[in-house]
């Protein structure tokens, strides 16, 4: 029985490998005898062969019964390049030669299409326009170009022309006209030069105003003064509060530029009073300046005068933590004993500088007998 239905087995999957092979071979053939033909069409025709969401195409490919597909032509093009446009593939029981034909029918209907428009197209001007005048020429709102259209009777309209992006220029379109013959083309012609004339006064224009700025700038005058950069932060105030007031009383830009790099406050930083114009005074500016560095460093001497001395004791690294003892133990014993504040912390005009130090003081006691104190608890 199992012998048997093995016997079954085998034939039955030697009748399908057959049947397999057949239908490769029918397929074979098949597409081995469908066709495909191939014409050119100008490229400017695309989008009408197409049609509106490609309904011109798929109403041509009912009719012709066969697949019909548009290859346009490579790269950039100004519409004069070929495309081709592929019909089939087609197979024997398919009407190719009644489909080629159906295209080349539509091409040429198109080409006369074309033709006819150019023919009855009414002629308008085109002149070249750089882009930096262009806004002037339009004007707020499309003001300035709306003024000439009324005052012309032509429309005008900016635009950009050309067959790639390195040959693309702004052209002003002058045109077309109402009228027609020779009234229509004088009309245009007059509307041209009145163009020509205003987009040749607005470049003066823009020339005088661009020489007016380089006067201008050539004629500003720009000081500077020093100051100590331990001032910057006063001298600028809570969030920039102080330099823009006295920016507000010169009446001209007031900049700081600290010193570069590391720096222990001596170093000296820029005050940059301008640039300021010919109707600025400067002179008045730097002079509110200097005032306001003077007034800083005289309320630093103040402080400086007022402040109660204190000592410095160094202190290597692996000791500081036990000098501070647990959780501040040792150090505050020590405060509490000596009866003025101690205190570890790092000082250093840059990294390579920097060490800790113990800072003793101040004390609450004045004179001789605060000095005293101090050296006292320095020893």
């Amino acid at each position: 029985e199992l012998e048997n239905a093995e016997q079954v087995v085998i034939a039955k999957i030697e009748e399908l490998r057959e049947l397999k092979k057949a239908a490769e071979a029918k397929v074979k053939r098949q597409t081995s005898q469908r066709e495909t033909r191939e014409l050119e069409m100008p490229s400017s025709l695309i989008m009408m062969f197409i049609g509106a969401k490609g309904a011109a195409i798929r109403e041509l490919k009912e009719q012709a019964g066969v697949p019909i597909d548009v290859i346009g032509p490579r790269g950039q093009n100004d519409g004069s390049a070929m495309a081709i446009v592929k019909v089939g593939p087609a197979g024997p029981w398919d009407d190719i030669a009644r489909a080629e034909a159906l295209v080349k029918a539509k091409v040429e209907e198109l080409l006369a299409k074309k033709k006819e428009r150019q023919q009855n197209a009414r002629p308008v001007k085109e002149v070249p326009i750089s882009d930096d005048i262009v806004p002037k020429l339009i004007g707020a709102q499309g003001a300035t170009i709306q003024d000439m259209t009324r005052k012309l009777g032509v429309p005008l309209k900016v635009r950009e022309v050309g067959a790639n992006k390195e040959q693309k220029e702004q052209v002003v379109i002058i045109g077309p006209s109402s009228k027609t013959g020779d009234e229509g083309m004088a009309e245009l012609e007059n509307a041209e030069q009145v163009v020509i004339a205003k987009i040749e006064e607005l470049r003066e224009l823009k020339k005088a105003a661009e020489a007016k700025v380089k006067r201008q700038t050539s004629q500003r005058e720009t000081r500077e003064l020093e100051m100590p950069s331990s001032l910057i932060m006063m001298f600028i105030g809570a969030k920039g509060a102080a330099i823009r007031e006295l920016k507000e009383q010169a009446g001209v830009p007031i900049d700081v530029i600290g010193p570069r790099g590391q720096n222990d406050g001596s170093a000296m930083a820029i005050v940059k009073v301008g640039p300021a114009g010919p109707w600025d005074d400067i002179a008045r500016a730097e002079a509110l300046v200097k005032a306001k560095v003077e007034e800083l460093l005289a309320k630093k001497k103040e402080r400086q005068q007022n402040a109660r001395p204190v000592k410095e004791v160094p202190i290597s690294d692996d000791i500081v933590p036990k000098l501070i003892g647990a959780q501040g133990a040792t150090i505050q014993d020590m405060t509490r004993k000596l009866g003025v504040p101690l205190k570890v912390r790092e000082v250093g005009a840059n990294k390579e500088q920097k060490e800790q130090v113990v800072i003793i003081g101040p004390s609450s006691k004045t004179g001789d007998e605060g000095m005293a104190e101090l050296e006292n608890a320095e020893q």
